[in-house]
């Protein structure tokens, strides 16, 4: 039972995290990882280059990172 609410805690903070991001982070993050959408995939759908995909992936990755730090979640 304590489990499950650390878990769901975790879980509403992650997605405050990712909500927390620019638009087009947003977006691009919850493509790849709640979608499970390859960076090909992505790009085609946003109609952007798949160089600009890989590289606002690594980007918003590690602005979500930060983010969670702050918020005491990911250390």
């Amino acid at each position: 039972m304590e489990q499950e609410i650390i878990y769901k805690e975790h879980e509403s903070a992650v997605v405050a995290a990712i909500q927390s991001l620019n638009p087009l982070s947003n977006q691009i993050i919850e493509l790849f990882l709640e979608k499970q959408m390859t960076r090909k995939e992505i790009s085609i759908l946003l109609n952007l280059r798949y160089d600009t995909i890989r590289k606002r992936i690594k980007k918003a990755l590690f602005e979500l990172q930060e983010e969670l730090n702050r918020r005491g979640i990911y250390d």
